[in-house]
């Protein structure tokens, strides 16, 4: 009988090899399986359920995203041995669909997120710290900075290449000055760390070897708590979060200096990979600054009118 660790590796290879990306199945359904062995031969609804709700503390749309990923794996492994259960849905009630408030950086988290990162001597703190700066200066998604390949960035144009990124596009963003010079200082310091080149990864683990997504997710939680910032803070602040501080830091700093917002908003969509405008409405999160900004434009429109 194959293993369901076996299966897990099976069905994350046939699901991935269809487009999918699986990033916490990657490491949730392994938990999962080794949980079910410890307790049974085979998936039964009563131990699906149970593990989706192990954590007391998570919302109820964590348990239900924690319930779908078995289901998944469920109907995979039942079309071999029918011995094991589908979970049925109805099992959680499916949560409203409501978008998660995001964390928005200010100036100071960001530097503490660094400074406890390079806290961590070696490779390991300066990609980290690197890495964490990049998002905050350029808005990229985790995926998209951890997929860089050395070739990517034209150091005489400043410009950075991204390559097949969400819905398989690619595009070309302009770095700051600063940027490319604090990429310069990391690839000196990677390659007197790791003089022999294993991988075209421009971020290098202390292996040589690309970044894992998940590996680096665990390793941000773990300089959440290091910084302080996780204990300050009503809500976790999400690595996502640093694409959201960075369209709305933008859009404030337009309304501050009377850019005209409306007319430069597509140049922001196509920088951060929207297909469209729309799109970066979605981040158009209501903070006190931006507010503010929109009550002052408000205010002086209405004082030329009268």
């Amino acid at each position: 009988m194959i293993s369901l660790l076996k299966q897990v590796d099976q069905y994350l290879h046939l699901r991935r090899a269809l487009g999918f990306k699986l990033r916490h199945e990657g490491f949730m359904l392994p938990d999962f399986a080794r949980f079910v062995m410890k307790c049974s031969a085979r998936i039964t609804s009563e131990l699906a359920l149970k593990w989706a709700t192990i954590d007391t503390h998570a919302s109820p749309n964590w348990w239900h995203k924690r319930l779908s990923m078995v289901r998944g794996f469920a109907k995979f492994v039942h079309a071999r041995d029918p011995r094991h259960e589908i979970p049925p849905e109805h099992l959680l009630v499916a949560p409203e669909r409501s978008r998660i408030k995001p964390y928005i950086f200010q100036a100071d988290d960001i530097i503490m997120l660094m400074e406890a990162a390079r806290k961590h001597v070696g490779l390991h703190g300066e990609t980290d710290a690197t890495i964490l700066g990049l998002l905050a200066a350029t808005g990229m998604r985790v995926g998209e900075v951890l997929g860089l390949d050395r070739s990517d960035i034209d150091w005489k144009k400043g410009l950075l290449l991204i390559r097949g990124a969400k819905f398989g596009k690619s595009r070309q963003i302009p770095l700051h000055p600063s940027t490319m010079n604090a990429l310069a200082l990391y690839v000196r310091f990677r390659d007197h760390q790791i003089p022999a080149v294993r991988s075209p990864a421009f971020f290098l683990s202390t292996a040589g070897t690309r970044i894992h997504h998940q590996n680096f997710h665990h390793r941000y939680l773990h300089l959440l708590k290091e910084s302080g910032l996780a204990s300050k803070q009503t809500c976790r602040p999400r690595l996502h979060d640093l694409r959201h501080t960075f369209i709305i830091s933008t859009l404030v700093e337009w309304y501050r200096t009377g850019k005209d917002v409306q007319a430069k908003l597509a140049s922001l969509s196509t920088y951060v990979g929207h297909v469209n405008p729309s799109s970066t409405y979605w981040y158009l999160t209501a903070t006190q600054d931006l507010l503010g900004q929109a009550v002052r434009r408000l205010d002086r429109a209405q004082g030329g009118q009268s």
